[in-house]
């Protein structure tokens, strides 16, 4: 449909609200209108992404590099046509002090700019090159754990410590640091557009107010995505901010007046 922007690698995504929270349209940076995303010279943008999995999982690297140098890698993704990558992370990613070795194995051969580099030396070399070939690039906060995909972007209960990197309760308040963090590392590259603020928060997790069964605003999506937006735009206005929608509910107290 004429004026639809289409983002391929976002079919994988439940229920994305597409809520894109940015600078007004007449602001530098990346800008949304209409349903169209603008770079920042105002030209309107055709993304045809991928998402490229590793940073967000238990190895803290990308994928494959035990067969495949990363730069190959990259390469290939631009051949196909791409022009965009979603880059899953997870707070290990930023906060691991390890070499990336200790965490999975790579080829070292092919890839010896990785060796004795910890997982966010490894982010940084790899964004800069992405961004130097003209990638388009979105960071995904994708979980809290690196052990599995968390329903909410903070952890509470004393009995899930041991799936944070530092086996203590992560916050609300360390969530929107961390996507602070990384909204300024990497805001001298060109194509960094955006950032997804969190992957399909769900279970207990409501939009806003009127479920009288989740009454507790900690779980409220829509007021912790607008402060995590409005956090990192402070950072870093150039951004674009995606937020996912609450996927589902499966906790079997959904009221279908919620809204």
């Amino acid at each position: 449909m004429k004026g639809i922007v289409r983002y391929p690698w976002l079919k994988g995504i439940c229920a994305l609200a597409c809520v894109l929270l940015a600078a007004s349209a007449s602001a530098a940076g990346y800008t949304a209108k209409e349903g169209r995303l603008y770079d920042p010279d105002g030209q309107p943008m055709q993304i045809r992404g991928i998402s490229h999995f590793g940073f967000g999982g238990k190895t803290l690297q990308p994928q494959f590099l035990w067969a495949m140098n990363w730069r190959d890698q990259l390469a290939q993704i631009k051949s196909l046509g791409f022009n965009a990558i979603r880059v899953p992370f997870v707070p290990d990613t930023l906060h691991a002090k390890a070499p990336a070795r200790d965490f999975g194995y790579f080829d070292p051969s092919k890839n010896p700019e990785f060796v004795g580099k910890t997982p966010l030396q490894i982010l940084d070399i790899w964004m800069a090159e992405a961004d130097r070939m003209g990638l388009y690039l979105m960071l995904d906060f994708h979980s809290v754990s690196m052990q599995r995909q968390y329903p909410t972007w903070f952890v509470s209960n004393p009995a899930d410590f041991n799936l944070v990197y530092n086996k203590k309760a992560y916050t609300k308040d360390d969530w929107i640091a961390d996507l602070v963090f990384v909204a300024k590392r990497y805001e001298h590259l060109n194509h960094f557009f955006a950032i997804d603020i969190y992957n399909e928060p769900n279970s207990v997790i409501r939009w806003s107010t009127g479920d009288s069964n989740i009454t507790n605003p900690a779980y409220f999506w829509k007021s912790a995505a607008e402060q995590a937006a409005k956090a990192i735009l402070a950072a870093n206005p150039n951004l674009l901010i995606f937020v996912q929608g609450i996927n589902g509910n499966f906790d079997g107290v959904e009221n279908p007046t919620s809204r």
